[in-house]
């Protein structure tokens, strides 16, 4: 978790390294959906708490973002972290689709975007993962962070 702090964050040495900004869900207990697929509200029901967050992306595969969606999606390990920031006291759907969102490196802007709403926007991949696991029959535990997805890009 990070807040005014630096934070330090490992990656595979002579790999590929990442970032991408993304909201950050914190849910609730997802076993009182009685669904495989759940609605907008219903999803909604269930997450605790919303921060804002950066996932990082680092694979030993140093040209995996050059290979495509697909290579990227094969390597778990391109996933490789989750920092999640202060928590967004008045978070409603909402304001995901007013909120600008900004990735800066280095001073400079890296990438700019505004979340899209339901049913394409990052509470969709919250959608996704929860009727995902709850098929192949894996317990999602009260307190899990799921990422969104990137806001603003992949930035190397």
């Amino acid at each position: 978790k990070a807040g005014s702090e630096t934070v330090s964050v490992p990656v595979f040495k002579d790999g590929s390294a990442a970032l991408e900004a993304e909201y950050v869900f914190e849910l609730g207990n997802v076993d009182d959906l009685k669904v495989t697929d759940p609605t907008f509200d219903e999803i909604l029901s269930i997450i605790r708490a919303c921060y804002i967050g950066v996932e990082v992306a680092s694979s030993p595969v140093r040209a995996i973002n050059d290979m495509g969606p697909l290579a990227v999606v094969s390597d778990f390990g391109n996933n490789y972290g989750l920092i999640y920031g202060k928590k967004i006291e008045d978070f409603s759907a909402q304001l995901l689709g007013k909120t600008d969102v900004s990735t800066y490196i280095d001073g400079q802007l890296a990438g700019a975007a505004r979340a899209r709403s339901w049913p394409d926007g990052p509470l969709s991949a919250v959608a996704f993962l929860i009727g995902n696991l709850r098929k192949r029959g894996f317990a999602i535990p009260v307190g899990i962070k799921v990422s969104s997805g990137a806001l603003t890009g992949v930035h190397d």
